[in-house]
């Protein structure tokens, strides 16, 4: 499987070199902790997988200096399931980034022979019913999210993402009467890059409890954040959301 992408506007008009990346080892999302009885399915790894190459496309884009912002995205993705991706869903997509970014997203997807996008080798099966995921980063605004629903606590189950802070979250949810949070973190050897922005990472994050929902089925997902410090509110000349 291997991801392709180019991109216009950082310093003119014209699209830039094609880069690549290769899934496997040095390039995968590897994901640990429970997941429902469905387990990840074929096309919630496919959405993980669309998930982790935006957020990775856009930790790869240069620093400011020197460059403009970028103003097109063209990507070839390796997917399982490349069918699912119907027009509609692929328009809807585009949409979505545009929103997020301010950038034009072309997506071409095909077929790939198998998946080694996303390694789920360390998760483990839960029977319980869960009726709503939560995004649980061990944050502040995440950590004071969910301590509003420790009533439901057999019925809600954490999704985290980290880097560093796994102990922290693992911890957290504990003191709060969680069971273990199903956590997922990206691995890119030989592609680290500080990037520009964050732009899209909540795209992945949404990705990602989405697939977490789908394995237990659950209906409801959510994500706790203060607006207000997330971003800044325009016209405001920090306003980048």
């Amino acid at each position: 499987m291997s991801l392709r992408w180019r991109v216009r506007g950082l310093s003119d008009e014209k699209h830039g070199a094609w880069e690549r990346f290769s899934f496997g080892e040095p390039f995968h999302l590897a994901v640990s902790g429970p997941l429902g009885p469905a387990g990840l399915t074929a096309s919630a790894r496919d959405l993980l997988t669309v998930g982790l190459s935006i957020f990775s496309i856009e930790r790869s884009l240069p620093g400011y200096s020197g460059t403009n912002r970028a103003s097109d995205f063209e990507v070839e993705l390796d997917l399982e399931e490349p069918r699912q991706w119907t027009k509609q869903a692929t328009n809807a997509l585009a949409e979505l980034l545009a929103f997020q970014g301010d950038a034009r997203w072309h997506w071409n997807f095909k077929k790939a022979n198998r998946s080694v996008s996303v390694k789920s080798t360390a998760t483990t099966g839960d029977k319980r019913i869960i009726d709503r995921v939560v995004l649980f980063s061990g944050g502040l605004d995440s950590t004071c999210g969910i301590s509003t629903l420790q009533a439901d606590t057999n019925r809600v189950q954490l999704v985290s993402h980290y880097s560093k802070q796994k102990s922290a979250q693992l911890a957290i949810a504990q003191a709060l009467g969680y069971e273990p949070p199903t956590q997922a973190r990206i691995v890119r050897r030989g592609l680290a890059s500080r990037g520009r922005s964050y732009l899209y990472r909540s795209f992945y994050f949404l990705c990602l409890g989405a697939a977490v929902a789908s394995s237990y089925k659950a209906s409801k997902m959510t994500q706790f954040e203060n607006g207000l410090l997330a971003a800044a509110i325009p016209p405001a000349p920090a306003y980048f959301m």
